[in-house]
């Protein structure tokens, strides 16, 4: 099946039925399409991945002459690219109910398909394109002004909590959760990942948790609580498909006009919002991003370490990524309105949520 994402052409496919119809649903968010030929080849596979190994070093990493394999525990991806970027894909099956008891989202392997698909296949995909650019940012469109806003920062500084207020209670359209994809014309471009809600978030609203759950197992709430009271609110989350979550989502590009870079700080008494310079708000996104992405960038700085010892071209260079997305988000962020938000860094949610209904933010 293929599929529009990001404003490329991914072919999916499976060896795995139960996979398979999990995904399905995932990507019915995206537009299909039919006769176009793909920019992207992704591979569901049940077999472990076998290719010709130059190198493995280190034991979780093995180097192809034209890609690498990454282990990640339970699963192993193959990154290759030889004319086109092909991506395989092997989870392997644990036992459901242990592995959902363990898990900080109660879920199996299997069922974690989307988020591996997401994380560690689509937005790594996009290293090999020269017009795109991933931020941490959540995105979404004021319905109002047709605006595309970007929410970006560190993790947990407050970017979902944002998203949900603007999404549900001033219905704007999702566009993204976690992972924002960009190009140097503006151009903001749907990641319908389902967005991850933290016990945390759901405090501020008390008809969230009924979207979260549904018609969840009783095992699958007191799990939920579980964790919540003995590990803590950041310690149990959910993933929900952003069309039960939300009124409305994008699945098609749009503009994207303000960006609001979001710190928290000592020396305030309430939240400051300040214009920051666009080249400043370019590199801190670079910075924030290049430690998000830190696994898959891992994996690929050692298979550019290999690739130079055994006299080789590595299929991409790191240093090449980053220098076309700081050249990509310079050029966007200059025709977009760039804020910094400072945040008191002691401040209770509830506070931080009323004072952005009373600032400008979005």
């Amino acid at each position: 099946m293929k599929y529009n994402i990001f404003g490329k052409i991914y072919q999916i496919e499976y060896e795995d039925a139960e996979i398979q119809e999990i995904l399905e649903k995932e990507l019915s968010l995206y537009p299909s399409e039919a006769s176009v030929d793909a920019d992207v080849h992704i591979n569901f596979i049940n077999s472990p991945i076998l290719e010709k190994v130059v190198s493995v070093n280190p034991r979780t990493h093995k180097t192809f002459v034209d890609g690498f394999w990454a282990d990640l525990g339970y699963y192993n991806i193959a990154y290759q690219s030889n004319h086109q970027v092909v991506i395989n894909i092997n989870i392997q099956k644990r036992n459901k109910f242990i592995s959902r008891l363990r898990s900080i989202e109660y879920q199996s392997s299997q069922e974690n398909a989307g988020q591996i698909l997401h994380e560690m296949a689509l937005i790594p995909s996009l290293y090999f394109f020269n017009d795109r650019a991933i931020l941490h940012a959540s995105s979404f469109k004021n319905s109002e002004t047709g605006e595309g806003v970007l929410i970006g920062g560190t993790g947990g500084v407050g970017k979902t909590s944002l998203e949900l207020y603007y999404c549900r209670d001033k219905k704007y359209s999702f566009i993204s959760d976690d992972i924002a994809v960009i190009d140097g014309e503006q151009n903001l471009y749907p990641n319908l990942a389902y967005p991850k809600i933290y016990a945390y978030n759901v405090e501020a609203y008390a008809d969230l948790e009924k979207s979260l759950f549904g018609d969840s197992s009783w095992l699958d709430k007191i799990q939920w609580q579980y964790r919540k009271f003995t590990k803590g609110p950041t310690k149990a989350r959910r993933k929900i498909s952003p069309s039960k979550l939300y009124s409305k989502y994008e699945n098609m590009g749009q503009k994207a006009d303000k960006y609001y870079l979001l710190f928290k700080g000592t020396n305030l008494d309430k939240i400051e919002i300040e214009n920051i310079d666009p080249h400043l708000a370019a590199i801190l996104s670079l910075r924030i991003v290049q430690n998000e992405y830190q696994v898959y960038n891992q994996h690929l700085i050692w298979h550019e370490y290999n690739s130079i010892l055994m006299d080789q071209d590595p299929i991409i260079r790191m240093e090449d990524v980053h220098s076309h997305w700081l050249t990509l988000y310079k050029k966007a962020f200059t025709n977009m309105k760039c804020f910094q938000v400072k945040i008191p860094m002691n401040m209770k949610h509830h506070e931080f949520l009323q004072q952005v209904k009373d600032s400008d933010i979005g």
